[in-house]
């Protein structure tokens, strides 16, 4: 997937992909290497700003969570809704 996001008069590109499910995958950073390599090949752009890797859950009965984080008294999640919202 591929989004931009502008900032003042700067543009950013956001592009994402090329997942693995997590703990199945020896080489994470090859994944990267690929994302970098169809998006050379793809967009032009200046600079790689940043780059980031997370891990999305996905409940085994499909349902998400939502509810008190376990071992903290006021903060609440809601995780598991399938996808990553870009």
């Amino acid at each position: 997937y591929a989004r931009y996001h502008k900032s003042g008069s700067d543009y950013f590109l956001i592009v994402g992909g090329f997942d693995h499910k997590t703990g199945d995958e020896n080489d994470t950073e090859k994944h990267f290497k690929d994302l970098m390599k169809y998006v050379d090949e793809n967009f032009k752009y200046k600079e790689v700003v940043a780059k980031w890797s997370s891990q999305f859950y996905l409940s085994a009965d499909g349902l998400p969570y939502i509810g008190k984080m376990p071992g903290e008294k006021n903060i609440y999640i809601s995780t598991g809704f399938t996808g990553n919202g870009m």
